[in-house]
């Protein structure tokens, strides 16, 4: 039936699925933007980001449901610091691809040696200036190295799911390449390789499903 108020809503759906539709909505133009220097095209941060954030929350359903929000904000986000450092990517794109032209040199190395900083301390400082909280802020910072955050299990899931989500191509842009799952993240998750199989399967059709409701 026809759904006639938020409240109608949140009965029909209930308020966490409804904090995510609102979550979706607002990231979507956020997210939505070409990013030239990360050479990702219109909507491309925004599908690779709503990857992240349907396999956080299914992996932290399987084994921390106690983190599952945690888990869908964080990944939805993980990448927002990309949207700050795309003009300066843009402006030293000869210096990128000098740098990646050295073969095993990814594109999280070259932030880090030409700007200085990756773009997931950027999306954490922007999570302090924001007052997210600090553990999401935590996960963000480190889910490209989640090995170096003091066993922080939200950093560990979001990293797993970033991981299936560039396997799978969605949006992945060229900082994709060279990109490698740390599988001491898997271990202490305790994920199989079928859970990560399902959490693959079920986010690329998730994703899939939503992008052609909102077009």
């Amino acid at each position: 039936g026809k759904v006639t108020s938020v409240q109608h809503a949140a009965v029909l759906l209930g308020y966490k699925t409804v904090g995510e539709v609102v979550a979706m909505a607002i990231s979507s133009k956020l997210l939505g933007e070409s990013l030239e220097g990360y050479k990702m095209n219109s909507g491309d941060l925004w599908k690779h980001s709503l990857a992240v954030a349907i396999a956080s929350r299914l992996i932290a359903g399987k084994r921390h449901k106690e983190l599952e929000n945690d888990a869908f904000s964080a990944g939805l986000i993980h990448d927002a610091g990309k949207i700050i450092l795309n003009r300066y990517v843009s402006e030293r794109s000869g210096a990128f691809e000098e740098y990646m032209s050295d073969e095993g040199k990814s594109f999280l190395d070259a932030e880090k040696e030409i700007l200085g900083f990756d773009h997931s301390e950027i999306a954490a400082e922007m999570c302090n200036v924001w007052k997210i909280p600090k553990s999401l802020a935590a996960a963000i910072s480190f889910h490209h190295y989640p090995a170096q955050s003091n066993d922080n299990v939200l950093a560990a899931i979001v990293h797993v799911a970033d991981s299936l989500s560039l396997m799978s191509g969605i949006g992945s842009g060229v900082d994709g390449m060279l990109y490698r799952m740390d599988h001491r993240a898997q271990e202490t998750l305790g994920l199989s390789e079928d859970d990560l199989r399902g959490v693959l399967d079920e986010t690329v059709e998730s994703v899939d499903k939503i992008t052609e409701q909102m077009k």
